[in-house]
Parts: structure tokens; sequence; C-alpha cells
């Protein structure tokens, strides 16, 4: 949606985060529930992570919420990215979707193995960001960033960081209760 700077999927993403927000609840609620049950300690440990990844979750659809309501503020004000900014949004999203694939095999199969890549992927993020952060003072100094369109991208990078950190935390959760060789 941000980059085609096109907000007719908005009422589609809307529909998604309720979801996300429902699904956190009820999961919640749940978890809730089998913690007052009598559970192995292995299985307690479970439950108090995963209590963690869906609140995890959630934020990640937050950030995403924040990014569809940038698109809409640059559709509503005319405002655009540089060619140059929208390559290093592009690049960024490519280590966040790097990220999300080694995050989901750990976390999907329990599997400690995709520690070192998550760490790279995460790094990489962690990178990005700041070079977004440097592109974009540099770009400000030289007047070629309108005002408005360099604050949603600061906004934006921050953002992208931050579901990072997020999805990093969901693949770690799982080493309270798996075994490192696996």
């Amino acid at each position: 949606m941000l980059l085609g700077y096109d907000i007719t999927q908005r009422e589609k993403f809307a529909e998604n985060e309720k979801r996300i927000n429902d699904l956190n609840k009820y999961i919640t609620q749940f978890l809730v529930k089998l913690s007052s049950e009598d559970i192995s300690v292995t299985d307690e440990t479970k439950v108090s992570s995963f209590y963690h990844v869906v609140s995890d979750i959630e934020r990640i659809g937050d950030y995403a919420e924040n990014i569809v309501e940038y698109t809409e503020e640059m559709v509503n004000t005319g405002v655009r990215f540089s060619d140059h900014a929208v390559a290093e949004i592009k690049e960024m999203d490519e280590y966040l979707s790097e990220l999300y694939k080694y995050v989901e095999m750990a976390f999907a199969n329990h599997n400690l193995s995709y520690t070192q890549n998550i760490e790279n992927a995460e790094n990489s993020v962690d990178e990005m960001c700041a070079k977004m952060k440097d592109a974009h003072i540099r770009r400000t100094q030289e007047g070629r960033c309108s005002p408005e369109a360099g604050s949603v991208y600061l906004q934006l990078a921050v953002n992208m960081e931050r579901i990072g950190d997020h999805m990093t935390n969901i693949s770690n959760s799982i080493k309270s209760y798996v075994e490192p060789n696996s």
C-alpha cells in the first residue's frame, strides 16, 4: 500500500488488524485457563512464553497499522518518497522478509538451528534502519527531501526496525523450552 500510494485495501487491512486483536484476546484468555490447569513444568514454560508471543504478534499488527496510516497521510497530502528512499524501503522490506522466513521456521518447528540466521537478519534490519536515518539526514541537508516525506520516512524506518525486534522476540521465545541441540 505504502509504495503504491494506494489505500484501496485499507478496509481489508482493518479487518485483518481487528482479527489479530480479537485472536490476541481469545488466545490470552485460553492461556490464562491453561495456566490454571495442572500441567508439566515444560508446558508451563511454553504457556508463559506464548503470552509474550501473542503480545509480539499484536504489536507487529500495530506497527503495520501505523504504516497504513502513513500511507493515508501521504495519499491525502500528495507527498511522495524519492526514488532513493523507495529503494531503501524496499531493501528494508527484503531484510524483514528474510527475518520472517527464519523466525517462522524456527518457531513452527521448535528449531534453534536458525538462531544464527535470525541474528544475522536482525542485524541487517538494525543496520538498514541506521542507514535509512543517515541517508535521510543527507538528503535533508542537500535539500532533496521534503519535511513531510522525511517525517513519514523516519517513522517508517523505526516502525520497520521494531517489527524486526518483535519477530526476533518470537524466535527467542522457543529458547526457554527447546533443547539446544534441536
